[in-house]
C-alpha cells in the first residue's frame, strides 16, 4: 500500500544497518500512476553510484555536468513518530512529482534522498552526517522534532548545506549554541511564540473572550513554556482580558480532573485554552460539559493524522482548534494539493503531508530565485522568501530565519471537523520588538 515501509524495517535494529549500507529512498510513497521521477544511476550493489569526482569529495555545487539537483530528506520514517513522517514523505513525493513534471528547475530534475531518523536526535545526526558525505545533498529537509532539526542544523553546518526544518517545539534550530542566527538554518513550521500568539489572539480577537482559563496537561511536553507565553501574550496585547494559568489536569487521573473541575466552576471562565493532546479526549470533554462548564474551549489540532472525522474527532465535539491546515478550506492552493493528494493516495491529507509538500516547493522556489546552487546563493534566497504561496497559506522568512504564517482556525460539529476561517497574524507586533503593547 502507498506509503508503507517493508516489513522488515519496521525492525529499528535491522532498518539502522540496512538504511547505513544502502538505502537511498527515491519517492517510496508516490503510486505508479504518476509520473515516473528522475532517474539515478545506479551500482550493480544497489546503491546510487556517485561521480568520480562526488566520491574524491567535491560538493556536488562543484560537479560538471550536472545531471540532477539533490535534495536530502531526514524524517521519522520508524518509531513513535511514524504516522507523521510517513505523511511528510507523502506530501514531499508529491511537490516532487510536480515539480518534476514541470520540467524541474533550469531543465534539471530534482532527486530525494532520504534517510529514516527514527525519532531519535543522535541518529538523526548519524544519520545527516552519512547522507551529506555519501549522497552529497545541495540542500536538506528535516523533518521530526526540534531535538532532530538540532542535531541535523548542527551537523549540515559544518558541511555548509542549507537546511530547511519542519519541526515545532519549545527549541529554536534556527539559532546556535551562543544564541546567534545559523546563516543556512530556515525553519517552515511554526515557532512556539508563534502559536501562542494565535490561540491569545483567536481567544481575543475571535472568540472575544473577557475570562480566559490556561488548562495545562501536566505531561505535555513542553507545556510550561507555552503557557508562559501565552500568559505573556494575553498580558502584553490583551491586558483587558482576565488570564488564570492556575490550571492543571493529569491524564487519566479522575482525581485530577475533579479538581480541575472544581477550580473553573469558582474561576467562570468563558474560554479556556487546553494545552496537550489529552485534554482533547473524550473523558475531559465530557466530562466538563456534564459539570455545566459551557466555556468556549479552544486548542491547538492534536488530533491523529488523516483524522476529519472518526471517534478521535468525535470526542472533540464543539472544540475549536487552530492549524497550519484544513484539507477543506476553499483557497486554490490548498485545495489544488488537496485534491491531487487524494487523487494519489485515496486519503484526506494532513498538516505534516501539507507542511513536507510546502517544504519542497519553498526550496525549489528559493533555488530557482539563486539561479545558482551555490549554498550562500540558495540560503539568502530562502532568507529573502516573501510571500510564498503555499498549501499551508503564505510564507514569508523573518529576520529569525523562522517562517511567518497565518493558521486556521477549525470546529469539531456533529462528529466532523471543518474549517471555519483563516486567522492573519501578520499584524500583531513581535513581542521581541520595541513596540509597546496595545490593547485591542
Amino acid at each position: 500500500m502507498a506509503g508503507e515501509l517493508p516489513t522488515g524495517w519496521r525492525n529499528r535494529a535491522w532498518n539502522r544497518n540496512r538504511l547505513r549500507s544502502a538505502s537511498v529512498l527515491l519517492a517510496l510513497v508516490i503510486p505508479a500512476m504518476l509520473l515516473p521521477l528522475v532517474s539515478c544511476p545506479r551500482s550493480s550493489t544497489g546503491k546510487v553510484a556517485l561521480p568520480p569526482s562526488a566520491r574524491a569529495g567535491k560538493t556536488a555545487a562543484e560537479e560538471q555536468p550536472r545531471e540532477y539537483i539533490r535534495i536530502g530528506v531526514l524524517l521519522p520514517l520508524t518509531g513513535s513518530a511514524q504516522r507523521s513522517g510517513v505523511s511528510m514523505q507523502k506530501g514531499i513525493d508529491l511537490a516532487l512529482q510536480r515539480i518534476n513534471a514541470s520540467g524541474g528547475i533550469r531543465a534539471l530534475n530534482l532527486l530525494v534522498v532520504y534517510r529514516d531518523t527514527g525519532g531519535d536526535a543522535t541518529l538523526a545526526g548519524e544519520e545527516a552526517k552519512g547522507l551529506l558525505e555519501e549522497a552529497l545533498p545541495d540542500s536538506i529537509v528535516c523533518g521530526g522534532n526540534v531535538e532532530e532539526a538540532e542535531a541535523v542544523a548542527e551537523v549540515a553546518g559544518t558541511y555548509g548545506v542549507p537546511v530547511l526544518v519542519v519541526a515545532s517545539g519549545v527549541s529554536k534550530p534556527t539559532r546556535a549554541a551562543d544564541g546567534s542566527i545559523r546563516p543556512r538554518v530556515f525553519r517552515i513550521s511554526l515557532t512556539d511564540e508563534l502559536r501562542a500568539r494565535a490561540l491569545a489572539s483567536c481567544a481575543a480577537k475571535e472568540l472575544r473572550a473577557k475570562r480566559v482559563g490556561i488548562v495545562l496537561d501536566a505531561a505535555s511536553a513542553g507545556g510550561q513554556h507555552l503557557k508562559k507565553m501565552l500568559a505573556r501574550e494575553f498580558s502584553g496585547y490583551f491586558p483587558d482580558v482576565a488570564v488564570s494559568d492556575e490550571g492543571s489536569y493529569q491524564h487519566g487521573s479522575a482525581e485530577s480532573l475533579h479538581s480541575l473541575i472544581e477550580r473553573l466552576k469558582e474561576d467562570t471562565p468563558d474560554t479556556l485554552v487546553l494545552l496537550g493532546a489529552s485534554l482533547q479526549s473524550r473523558m475531559v470533554v465530557k466530562d466538563l460539559r456534564a459539570a455545566g462548564i459551557q466555556a468556549e474551549l479552544l486548542a491547538w489540532n492534536q488530533l491523529p493524522e488523516n483524522s476529519q472525522k472518526g471517534p478521535a474527532v468525535a470526542a472533540a465535539e464543539g472544540v475549536i482548534l487552530l492549524s497550519c491546515f484544513a484539507p477543506d478550506e476553499p483557497a486554490d492552493a490548498a485545495t489544488t494539493f488537496s485534491s491531487a493528494y487524494e487523487d494519489a493516495y485515496k486519503e484526506s491529507p494532513d498538516a505534516p503531508a501539507a507542511l513536507g509538500y510546502d517544504a519542497l516547493g519553498l526550496l525549489a522556489d528559493a533555488i530557482t530565485r539563486a539561479r545558482s546552487m551555490k549554498p550562500e546563493a540558495v540560503a539568502v534566497a530562502l532568507a529573502q522568501t516573501e510571500d510564498f504561496a503555499g498549501a499551508t497559506g503564505t510564507i514569508t522568512m523573518d529576520a529569525s530565519h523562522n517562517a511567518h504564517r497565518r493558521v486556521v482556525m477549525l470546529k469539531v460539529e456533529e462528529g466532523e471537523l471543518h474549517f471555519m476561517r483563516p486567522l492573519e497574524l501578520s499584524k500583531l507586533p513581535d513581542a521581541t520588538s520595541n513596540e509597546q503593547p496595545k490593547s485591542e
